[in-house]
């Protein structure tokens, strides 16, 4: 995929098609490192200053790359929001997971919305500040019968689904000791990523 993504390069013309180009490659290069990941288990990787919205960005073409004019998406970003020590490609993956099953609920729209959070709880450790994002969707909405369920493994809604997005989400935001809930009826279902921003004196320890 790679090799052929770079062939292409070298044909296309427009900075459209290019773009497109330029994310086809990038996804391989991410999703081969997610291989690698899976396939030889090694400590998690240093953390490195995460811009948020340039995550979503990435999730946002992907969306549109994926559904096209089928479906809208809405962005209402803070752009206030500072950067925080995280694991872009891990980010993506899970914000591009909790996209997609709306994409594949029915959804017409979707909105990638952030916001900060001040003092907060997140679990038993108190924060001064964390970035939330919420992805929210028109679509059909968490089944009733797997409302307590949709964050254990192989549980899906459909016959098709791995079951595995939500807890590959889900341990992502305990990896950047945050968290990932959610609600939802038919028509409107948000799920609610946050992360917290570790104070100075918090981030000049850990280095």
């Amino acid at each position: 995929m790679k090799g052929a993504a770079q062939l292409l390069a070298r044909r296309v013309e427009g900075d459209d098609n290019r773009e497109l180009v330029d994310l086809i490659g990038s996804e391989v290069d991410r999703l081969a490192g997610l291989v690698d990941r899976l396939l030889n288990p090694e400590p998690p990787r240093d953390f490195a200053p995460t811009n948020i919205h340039a995550v979503l960005e990435r999730v946002r073409q992907l969306a549109e790359v994926e559904a096209g004019w089928a479906i809208k998406l809405v962005r209402d970003f803070d752009p206030s929001l500072p950067e925080f020590p995280g694991d872009g490609d891990r980010l993506a993956q899970a914000l591009w997971n909790l996209v997609r099953n709306a994409l594949e609920s029915g959804a017409t729209t979707v909105q990638l919305r952030t916001r900060a959070e001040h003092h907060l709880l997140i679990g038993d450790s108190a924060h001064r500040l964390a970035v939330r994002v919420e992805i929210a969707d028109d679509g059909r909405g968490v089944p009733e019968d797997l409302a307590e369920r949709i964050f254990l493994p192989l549980v899906s809604g459909r016959a098709e689904g791995s079951g595995l997005g939500l807890p590959l989400a889900q341990q992502v935001a305990r990896e950047h000791r945050g968290s990932l809930s959610y609600r939802s009826r038919p028509g409107h279902t948000v799920f609610t990523l946050l992360i917290p921003v570790p104070d100075s004196d918090e981030t000049e320890t850990a280095a």
